[in-house]
């Protein structure tokens, strides 16, 4: 027997498992990469959800208003005014620094799901945004303000429409039910990345 080719058999053979090993741990380390940056993607999505929630609830739609919260140079209803438009900006704040960053990401790498349930999310919160600038100008009266969807919106409803802009517990409050229903869809989409 030749030992100098039954050697550099040995050799290219295990060259050739060793290539294999490399291509196959490099295969796991890719789709290790690609899984954890969904994970952290999913992540980050519901924690700003959560968030996003938690100011909405706790502080926009709270309908008391706290005496550190007043400007003394402004009358009852322009110290309201200004409250809620400082807890929007607040919220604003919040979701162009970082929710809509994270939306973004998700939508590209969690797919079609996940970014029908972000429109649903963001329609919610358009919807308040609106009620909050149509009723308070139209319950002050303002006339100026011809914005058509404000006055189909709240002409005559004005009590009605307040639960919207208000977080008060009972079966008037459908617009909190609505948005934990939608961050609930998140959260069961998004299980398939975090676990």
């Amino acid at each position: 027997m030749n030992w100098e080719l039954f050697f550099n058999f040995i050799g290219n053979l295990s060259q050739v498992a060793l290539a294999i090993a490399a291509f196959l741990a490099l295969n796991k380390w890719k789709e290790q990469m690609k899984g954890g940056g969904k994970y952290n993607v999913a992540k980050k999505l519901m924690v700003s959800f959560r968030k996003m929630q938690e100011i909405i609830e706790k502080k926009v739609r709270n309908p008391f208003l706290h005496p550190t919260e007043a400007n003394k140079n402004q009358d009852d209803y322009n110290w309201q005014y200004f409250v809620y438009q400082k807890r929007f900006k607040e919220m604003y704040d919040y979701k162009i620094n970082n929710f809509d960053e994270y939306s973004i990401e998700a939508e590209i790498l969690l797919g079609d799901n996940v970014k029908n349930i972000i429109s649903e999310f963001n329609k919610k919160i358009n919807e308040l945004s609106l009620a909050l600038q149509c009723g308070y100008n139209i319950y002050r009266g303002d006339t100026k303000y011809e914005d058509e969807r404000c006055w189909q919106m709240y002409s005559n409803k004005i009590r009605e429409n307040q639960e919207l802009l208000w977080n008060i517990e009972g079966e008037k409050n459908k617009y909190s039910p609505e948005l934990e229903k939608i961050v609930n869809e998140l959260k069961k989409e998004l299980s398939q990345y975090i676990q």
